[in-house]
């Protein structure tokens, strides 16, 4: 977590959904899902009605079965 009461929200969703789709690939045990916490990394949920984040990420998980958010 970030030691600030600043409100952090990463633009970068692109660069990041690309990292996952690569970490899926790479990840050591092919039978079982990659775990993610997106909510880790901003509030999201605060946010949702101004920024979809949520709505994106559950979207693109729907699309990679070997994605559990």
């Amino acid at each position: 977590m970030y030691p600030s009461a600043n409100i952090v929200v990463f633009v970068n969703e692109d660069d990041m959904k690309n990292e996952v789709l690569d970490a899926i690939n790479k990840r050591s045990y092919k039978d079982e899902p990659l775990m993610l916490s997106v909510s880790y990394n901003t509030d999201l949920l605060a946010f949702e009605n101004i920024l979809p984040l949520t709505k994106n990420w559950m979207s693109f998980a729907k699309k990679n079965k070997d994605l559990l958010l």
